[in-house]
């Protein structure tokens, strides 16, 4: 699944980015993106 990964990458510079500066909820959605994309892989 390209397109999940693609996507969980994009969140994982988003939150470097940003999330740190910002707030915590970027770190939330990476989170639920990883858990997401380990689910997939099972």
């Amino acid at each position: 699944m390209p397109l999940l990964w693609l996507l969980v990458i994009l969140l994982v510079i988003f939150a470097i980015a940003g999330g740190v500066a910002i707030n915590n909820f970027l770190w939330l959605v990476l989170v639920i993106a990883l858990v997401v994309a380990v689910l997939a892989m099972l």
